[in-house]
């Protein structure tokens, strides 16, 4: 995720979370993987919205269901 901040400061975050038994090292064995290494494009409010909805925490973190960056 990039952020700049008011003052201009630009930031940059990762975060893995996966729900495989074996965590990332699984997913990076994974087709959704293969297909695309670098990453999805999400809008964290649109997740934030889901979540205060009641969605599951495994339908949040699927990435088979998000576009592609």
């Amino acid at each position: 995720m990039y952020f700049q901040e008011p003052n201009g400061v630009k930031l940059e975050l990762h975060v893995d979370n996966h729900f495989l038994p074996g965590g990332p090292r699984s997913f990076y064995s994974t087709p959704t993987f293969a297909a695309n290494p670098i990453g999805i494009t999400y809008d964290p409010e649109d997740l934030v919205r889901r979540h205060a909805a009641g969605e599951s925490e495994e339908d949040l973190l699927s990435q088979a269901k998000l576009p592609s960056s």
